[in-house]
């Protein structure tokens, strides 16, 4: 008999009230816990105005939290919408508009108006008295939303949609969802809770007697030891994970580590027959399951590992009701083993409704996800690519997935993702992005690699980086990487600004090294934290620009940066000599930069943004010391400041040495507050203000921090105006160093701080009171 999901939380605790339901690395959630704080964030929700079929934004990273959000979404009779947390401001902005949320929970919502439950609040009902939450929820009527979820996705176009799913919040309880899903056992949740496969299998469990094992993200030891510790019987991956997995010395991934697994379920992405028979011989064939399906969950596919090795390369053979067809360009139904677009129909009742977009869906049920392949003779699917992303070049169609599936056979390529780049004379070139962790291969090395075992399908555009180059849900955007690359056929689209970074090029190699681990690397800290964006007028003159551990986003009109980005890895920094020799970066026209004749015969010293040791570890730290004395990484400040050995310059330690950092790891953000009342001196104007916001992540939580360097009330202005003229400059003196809140931050410089002001460590009665100055680190609150 179907209950409400509200109802299927409230029984599990009546049943087995000490029963753990979920476990992070912050501990564990009993099904008492669960319904109880459910029921306190759903009367918050309830207090803010979210009612019956209302949409609610969960913006949270994966943990308990997540779980009870979501929960008390489902109690007050409204539908959880999962949204990622890496999307800027903009970004968020556009799926509200299109979602129309009664209320968001975690990250702080872009349009005025919305209701805000922040990860405090969440926190606070983890924390509440189990008793007061149990009365108030003989209060609350049993609620059953008309759609359980609805996820969002930006698709192959970039413009958000939401997929409401048709399915009410009702479910029995005691039934199988899907014969690859058992009942009861210990989940292992490695991807992000925010996407829609990971999202719908986590709580399908939950509801039918999973115990959830929560990883803050992916990382193949972390998932190992996880296995072992808990025992798992279940769990979903991708093949990336796949392939991180078997990258690990043999003695690490000993199949009887294994041992309580009985099924892995693998989907997100088409996975390389050599991977998958790898795999399949490592975890064994009868533990192996692969299904094809959207969130749309028109259709779906599945094939046992055991199917699969007789039938290599399919994903399977129609489940629940589903029928396929192929058809070609022009709707014709094809024979078997011709390739075609892929259509689906599940039953005469569509399965969701999309938000933001229309759907494909035709009048007699047939649907698509725009996804390539063919049915052989047997019945079997197999995909190719998807029809958005294949690369027309000069009229050769070129499936991006057979590039990728190439690259990743490098015993040095971790993930690789192809794509199709603006051509004046072809439409289109192949351009390509390798992770290589530690870069131990040239990029002109693996591109040569490439050109042997591609030919002319090798990728004219390649770059390397030293981070995942897909999510922990195996998703990545082939048009944003397309973006990122194009150096020739136009920027890149704002806001996000144009990026300068090494590539190569059929002609050869830019003039920075390859091969490094160049610009910021937003999972550096094992939860997602983009660079900043730059929003705005702003944008229109932000030009990107990567270093070792480091990028600079310079304004090309005031010639100073208005953000730089650096990850700073406290236990392997390493010691060098200093370079001191400044330079132009030759990758942009000199009069961008404020070069040398901003510093000759005078006082003011070229400060370091990015502090000179900050990214100087790991094997190219002679280089990244190096980086450091480029012109867009300084800025204007008095002799006395930079030189000495104030409290601004060793912020950075400080909280590395007291906040706990994980791994001893942080990323910092620092830069000019670039105002319209600094002052001209030949040819730029001085910033009055400097501003750093310091993260890390503790306990499997997003920390942050944030600080401002004011002289502004000390300059002589007459003085420094006359030097606008005079080629003087007075001496800028003291200076005062406060630590402020992070969203004050934001509103400064206009920069997309949203989800570091959220993880703010300074309590929110501290954010109301005037800025905190600081006369030593003993001040600084952490």
């Amino acid at each position: 008999m179907r209950r409400s999901i509200s109802r299927i939380i409230a029984d599990r605790a009546e049943a087995e009230p000490d029963a753990i339901v979920a476990a992070d690395e912050r501990g564990s959630l009993s099904a008492a816990r669960l319904d109880a704080a459910a029921t306190t964030l759903a009367q918050a929700l309830r207090e803010v105005g979210v009612g019956q079929d209302d949409l609610v934004t969960v913006s949270l990273p994966n943990g308990r939290g997540f779980v009870v959000a979501c929960a008390a979404v489902w109690r007050v009779g409204a539908t959880p919408q999962p949204a990622g947390l890496a999307s800027t401001a903009d970004e968020r902005g556009a799926l509200e508009a299109v979602a129309r949320p009664a209320a968001a929970i975690g990250v702080r919502p872009a349009q005025p108006g919305t209701a805000w439950i922040s990860p405090d609040t969440v926190e606070a009902s983890l924390a509440d008295p189990g008793d007061a939450a149990s009365t108030a929820r003989g209060a609350l009527p049993d609620l059953a939303a008309s759609s359980w979820k609805a996820p969002s996705t930006s698709g192959s176009t970039g413009r958000p949609k939401v997929v409401r799913a048709a399915a009410p919040a009702l479910l029995d309880p005691t039934q199988p969802v899907a014969p690859f899903l058992p009942l009861r056992g210990v989940q292992l949740v490695a991807g992000p809770m925010t996407h829609s496969a990971t999202f719908t299998y986590v709580f399908r469990g939950l509801f039918t007697g999973h115990r959830l094992v929560i990883l803050p993200r992916f990382d193949e030891r972390s998932w190992l030891t996880a296995v072992e510790e808990h025992e798992v019987t279940w769990g979903l991956i991708v093949p990336t994970m796949m392939h991180r997995i078997l990258r690990l010395p043999p003695e690490e991934r000993l199949p009887d580590r294994l041992r309580s697994v009985e099924t892995l379920l693998h989907m997100g992405a088409p996975c390389a027959p050599s991977l998958k028979r790898a795999f399949l011989d490592w975890a064994g064939a009868e533990r192996v399951v692969e299904v094809y399906a959207g969130s749309e969950s028109n259709g779906l596919t599945m094939i046992r590992g055991d199917e699969w090795l007789a039938h290599p390369g399919s994903v399977g053979r129609p489940i629940g009701g589903t029928e396929i067809r192929i058809v070609d360009d022009d709707g014709v139904v094809v024979p078997p083993g011709t390739p075609g677009e892929i259509w689906l129909r599940r039953g005469q009742e569509p399965s969701y409704a999309y938000l933001g977009a229309p759907s494909r869906r035709t009048s007699d049920g047939w649907d698509t996800l725009g996804d390539l392949g063919w049915l052989d003779a047997d019945g079997w699917l197999h995909l190719a690519d998807r029809a958005d992303d294949v690369i027309n070049r000069g009229g050769e169609k070129i499936h991006p997935v057979e590039i990728e599936r190439v690259l990743e056979t490098h015993p040095a390529v971790r993930s690789a993702v192809a794509f199709g780049m603006p051509d004046a004379e072809w439409g289109q070139r192949i351009g390509a992005v390798a992770d290589v962790p530690g870069a131990p291969v040239a990029a002109a090395e693996l591109a040569a690699w490439a050109r042997e075992r591609l030919g002319p399908r090798a990728p004219a555009v390649l770059r390397i980086v030293d981070r995942p180059v897909r999510d922990d849900a195996g998703k990545t955007s082939r048009r944003r990487w397309a973006s990122v690359l194009s150096d020739g056929a136009g920027p890149a689209p704002r806001p996000a600004p144009a990026v300068h970074s090494p590539v190569v090029a059929a002609s050869g190699v830019s003039p920075m090294v390859s091969g490094m681990a160049l610009g910021y690397d937003p999972d550096f800290l094992s939860i997602a934290v983009p660079l900043p964006g730059v929003g705005g007028e702003a944008a229109r003159t932000a030009e990107r620009l990567d270093y070792v551990h480091f990028t600079v986003v310079l304004d090309r009109e005031r010639r100073l940066a208005r953000l730089t980005g650096v990850n700073v890895d406290g236990g392997a920094l390493a010691d060098v000599p200093r370079d001191d020799d400044w330079r132009l970066d030759d990758r942009i026209p000199a009069q961008w930069q404020a070069g040398a004749e901003v510093y000759a015969r005078n006082d003011l010293d070229r400060g370091h943004l990015v502090r000179r040791r900050d990214p100087v570890w790991g094997p190219d730290a002679q280089r990244a010391n190096s980086d450091t004395f480029r012109y867009p990484n300084a800025a204007p400040q008095a002799s006395g400041f930079n030189q000495s050995a104030e409290l601004w310059v060793g912020l950075e330690d400080h909280v590395l040495e007291y906040a706990e950092a994980h791994d001893a790891r942080i990323s910092v953000f620092t830069a000019p507050v670039l105002g319209p009342d600094d002052l001209p001196y030949r040819g730029i104007l001085v910033p009055l203000r400097f501003f750093k916001v310091v993260a890390w992540q503790r306990s499997g939580r997003l920390r942050a921090t944030g600080f401002v360097l004011d002289q502004s009330p000390v300059i002589d202005r007459d003085e420094i105006e006359q030097g606008a003229v005079a080629a003087s400059v007075p001496d800028l003196g003291p200076f005062r160093t406060f630590q402020v809140p992070v969203a004050d931050i934001a509103a400064l410089t206009g920069l997309d701080l949203g989800q570091l002001a959220v993880a703010d460590v300074l309590p929110p009665a501290a954010r109301a009171e005037p800025w905190r100055l600081l006369s030593d680190a003993g001040d600084i609150r952490l």
